[in-house]
């Protein structure tokens, strides 16, 4: 009998090993495990189930409480629409078996014990968990569940708050120890159950603790304004095809310094821009643009702020930092200024630049003699002034006050055998490149 009870644990413990070793390897995110077992029924009222909801238990983070799944249709008690979380608080999944072999007074039909007759059960069976996430895992337990138990049992993934942003599935397998319960069968206690029980399930999640970034280019010298946002994080996320978790969402608005000089512009033109766009789905380019059509905007310098953030209309499933609210009433979480007003005023202009009241030496200069020319500028760019063809550096002996001038009246000093003015037609040329 000894090698007998010898050779079953061995063989137990084989399953369990094969078993725990698949578990490790894990789904990948987004997957489905079938599961081994939909719980008891009656064409099957041994089986066994599980529920991530049973009495006193109470789930970290929000999303995974029965009340945030129910508002997403989830009416299920052993599965979990994937959620969005941050790691804080840490996550704390409660689970208990849905059993013949754990319900303390319920009754045990006969088939379950291998006989006709139908029993009361007077000791739940224990049962263990094993789960593993990104690398870790274990195995906890045994636990009881009875009328006098312990609270729910729970995996608590600490690890959570400092592993990679990314797209993870927790995996769990939870495994009743044979002959661990007792039934009572009229004066008989029998040992249930008689063979091992295992349910497997998965519990997808998105972690999302980095707010989101892109790279700012501003497109102000042209006939319209723009700034584009490329190489965005983090893309949109799905808990599945037809329920969106979150888009990425970037507020972009301005308002005007100050105009480059006193220069009269059109009428109707406004001083300030306020726009929102939106990066929902995860298959386009991670790129973005906020497009003002010219004449639109006074020309100036403008403050400039961007905030990226992401938005949801489900915020029952994601248990993100600082929430908040849009006017179109979704949620609003991770907001963070990429932009604010400390950063240099952004120059926009949507005519070109030009000189105007050029003015030079009324007589022809002499063979090394210095010649002063002024100027005035209407826009922004950099100035150069070209002498016999060849452009002269702006040093403060050659050519000073023409570096970057924006507005306001300018003056070049020369020395040619020819007037500059001649040349300064390129430097328009050269100011309407730029502007």
């Amino acid at each position: 009998m000894a090698r007998v009870g010898a050779v079953l644990l061995l063989l137990l413990g084989a399953v369990f090993v094969q078993t725990h070793a698949q578990l490790l390897q894990g789904a990948q995110p987004g997957a489905t495990i079938a599961p081994a077992a939909a719980g008891a029924s009656a064409a099957n009222p041994c089986a066994l189930g599980i529920t991530f909801f049973p009495p006193g238990a109470d789930n970290k983070p929000t999303g995974w409480t029965q009340p945030a799944q129910a508002n997403v249709g989830n009416t299920a008690s052993d599965q979990m629409v994937k959620t969005a979380l941050a790691g804080y608080p840490v996550p704390m999944l409660y689970m208990a078996p849905v059993s013949v072999f754990t319900q303390v007074n319920g009754a045990v039909p006969g088939q379950c014990m291998g006989g006709t007759v139908d029993g009361v059960l007077t000791k739940p069976a224990h049962f263990t968990i094993t789960w593993a996430l990104a690398g870790a895992g274990g195995v906890i337990g045994p636990f009881t569940k009875g009328s006098k138990q312990d609270p729910p049992a729970n995996v608590t993934l600490s690890a959570v708050p400092e592993i990679p942003d990314g797209d993870y599935c927790l995996q769990l397998k939870m495994d009743v120890v044979p002959g661990s319960g007792s039934a009572a069968v009229g004066t008989q206690m029998v040992p249930v159950p008689s063979a091992p029980q295992s349910i497997t399930r998965q519990v997808c999640f998105i972690k999302m603790a980095s707010r989101p970034t892109a790279n700012v280019t501003f497109r102000s010298c042209n006939t319209s304004f723009a700034v584009d946002l490329m190489g965005i994080t983090p893309k949109p996320m799905f808990a599945n095809p037809q329920l969106p978790l979150f888009s990425t969402v970037f507020h972009v608005w301005g308002k005007l310094n100050r105009t480059f000089d006193r220069s009269p512009q059109a009428d109707n033109l406004l001083d300030y821009f306020d726009q929102y766009v939106k990066w929902s789905d995860p298959a386009s380019p991670p790129f973005l643009q906020v497009l003002m059509e010219s004449p639109g905007l006074l020309n100036g310098y403008y403050n400039v702020w961007i905030e990226g953030s992401l938005a949801t209309t489900y915020p029952d499933i994601v248990s993100l930092f600082g929430l908040d609210q849009y006017d179109d009433g979704s949620a609003k979480y991770m907001g963070v200024s990429l932009r604010n007003s400390s950063n240099r005023p952004v120059p926009i202009q949507t005519v070109r630049s030009k000189i105007a009241d050029l003015a030079g030496p009324d007589i022809p200069v002499q063979m090394g003699q210095a010649a002063t020319f002024t100027w005035e500028t209407q826009g922004y760019g950099e100035q150069f002034c070209y002498v016999d063809g060849q452009k002269v550096a702006n040093t403060a002996d050659v050519v000073s006050g023409g570096m970057s001038v924006a507005g306001g009246r300018s003056a070049g000093v020369a020395v040619s055998n020819q007037t500059c003015s001649s040349r300064v037609a390129q430097q328009q040329q050269q100011q309407q490149d730029y502007g």
